[in-house]
């Protein structure tokens, strides 16, 4: 996972950027290298990557909704932030803090605007909501309209996810290029309808010249034939 990071980050160590990430890049020897190379890192994190004892796991299943928990690693580097919303998310940074602040969150079932409660979030959490979005949207507007591809031949699913990822990002350049406000299920039906418009007038000239092919031959025959 670090040959991958390292490569995309290059061009841009030691200029003081800071990284938000989503879990498939976080693990902690990928904030140790881009700790080393002065990037300020924001990632979420799987649990199973966060390399927590069994004690900090059990207080961790005892949060409660709105409460969080603070971990500082031993050479005091790292910060990991876990949190409970809806489930727990597990955040390390190199640059947290244990400040919290208060949010408004809707509750289950309310109208937009409507029963707002204000719930505590630390500000590691909601830095990282607010610069990790584009990751975040993508992965939602995928989810909307996915076609999964159910194999035992695993690199299938990982095309399929590939392809969405830029059927997404070539909508997104449409959008900014024509400012059409045309939304993303329709960019699909529209790709899928001039592709099967494409296949059928290829399969129709295929036809074509496979009959002309046909009738030359049956000409040259009744020729050699006459011939005789």
């Amino acid at each position: 996972m670090i040959d991958i990071v390292e490569d995309l980050v290059t061009p841009y160590e030691n200029k003081g950027y800071i990284i938000c990430m989503d879990r498939f890049y976080t693990t902690l020897n990928v904030v140790k290298y881009l700790s080393n190379n002065n990037f300020g890192v924001y990632g979420s994190i799987i649990n199973s990557r966060a390399k927590i004892s069994q004690k900090i796991k059990e207080e961790i299943n005892m949060l409660q909704k709105y409460e969080s928990k603070f971990y500082v690693s031993s050479n005091n580097d790292m910060l990991l932030t876990v949190w409970k919303d809806t489930k727990i998310v597990h955040l390390v940074s190199n640059l947290g803090n244990s400040l919290e602040s208060e949010i408004e969150r809707k509750q289950k079932g309310a109208l937009p605007g409507e029963n707002l409660i204000k719930a505590s979030c630390p500000s590691t959490i909601q830095t990282y909501s607010k610069n990790a979005r584009g990751v975040d949207l993508l992965d939602q507007m995928i989810s909307y309209y996915s076609v999964d591809v159910k194999s035992k031949k695993w690199y299938k699913s990982i095309f399929s996810h590939i392809l969405q990822i830029s059927l997404y990002n070539s909508f997104l350049l449409y959008k900014k290029s024509t400012q059409n406000e045309m939304n993303f299920l329709s960019y699909q039906e529209t790709i899928v309808r001039y592709l099967i418009t494409s296949m059928r007038e290829r399969k129709k000239k295929q036809q074509r010249v496979l009959h002309q092919k046909k009738y030359i031959q049956q000409l040259v025959m009744i020729k050699q034939v006459v011939n005789l």
